[in-house]
């Protein structure tokens, strides 16, 4: 028996020094924004400040910005209550537009059991862009680029009841389901023609020709959700619990062991595909880019 105890506890030392290298390595991929740092103590006055200095940062990185493309299909417009907001697949959209809806509609969020059926109208499909550009509440939510990459690999592609996704991939060449051919799948394709769920954000919502209000992060999605659904819609209502998780979750846990069965020049391609969404959205670049800054 003393045997299989020390067995025991040597597994779980192995284990938990696992896990401890893992968190150690996640960190290269903090979804904080880099220079952001908490000054205020009220809750709200902080919150405020938060947005303010993300859209700031923001502005700041589309100074470099020479991208002209106006795409708007994935900007929703509320005419009444002059709001714009764009879907990020992956990024608690499906909540946001039961909350869009329930603010058109007067129902309950939990009554809402479909909302990717219900029409809604686009600022592509407006003649009113450039006032709506100009004075309507914006506001958008955004994800690590790489964490929101494989959340969708492991709900479209992974898992054995995504037939849709899995069996389109494939007719469309990819060689297996497995992450690294998903990945070179995507490398190989124009991000322009990439699907929406695994497209660069920058490219769903032009945070260079939108200047979003209110930039949200589904890393801090229960506090930032929290004060645009009270301070900006008014509204005495909350996310869903599962969506307004803490980011010390599966996905963020998963993620490095995800990248470590790339190549190195696949980690580049997909990192080049991107970068737009690292430095317009303050997310730190993952480490191996700064390592070959050192070593090139």
């Amino acid at each position: 028996m003393k045997w299989a105890y020390s067995l025991s506890t040597l597994l779980i030392t192995v284990l938990i020094f696992y896990i401890f290298l893992e968190i150690k390595y996640l960190r290269h991929f903090s979804s904080s924004p880099q220079e952001l740092t908490p000054e205020a103590t009220k809750e709200d006055s902080y919150q405020l400040k938060l947005f303010s200095q993300r859209r700031e940062y923001t502005r700041k990185q589309c100074l470099s910005s020479n991208g002209s493309s106006l795409d708007l299909k994935h900007v929703l417009l509320d005419e009444e209550r002059k709001l714009l907001f764009c879907v990020v697949p992956k990024v608690a959209c499906t909540n946001w537009k039961r909350v869009l809806i329930s603010l058109e509609t007067r129902m309950n969020l939990t009554e809402i059991k479909y909302p990717h059926s219900h029409t809604f109208k686009t600022l592509s499909q407006s003649t009113l862009q450039e006032k709506a550009l100009s004075k309507y509440s914006k506001f958008i939510f955004v994800r690590h680029p790489y964490e929101r990459l494989v959340s969708a690999y492991e709900n479209k592609v992974h898992r054995p009841f995504t037939n849709y996704f899995r069996s389109r991939l494939l007719r469309e060449g990819m060689r297996d389901l497995s992450f690294p051919s998903f990945v070179d799948f995507i490398l190989s394709k124009k991000p322009r023609d990439l699907n929406e769920h695994w497209s660069p954000q920058y490219m769903l919502c032009r945070p260079c020709q939108v200047d979003y209000d209110y930039i949200g992060r589904y890393e801090t999605m229960k506090e930032d959700s929290d004060y645009i659904l009270e301070d900006v819609l008014h509204l005495n209502v909350s996310l869903p619990k599962n969506q307004s998780q803490s980011p010390i979750g599966r996905t963020v846990m998963i993620t490095p062991i995800y990248l470590r069965k790339l190549s190195s020049a696949a980690r580049e391609g997909l990192f080049q595909l991107y970068k737009r969404d690292f430095e317009l959205f303050g997310y730190k670049f993952p480490n191996w880019v700064n390592d070959n800054k050192k070593t090139g």
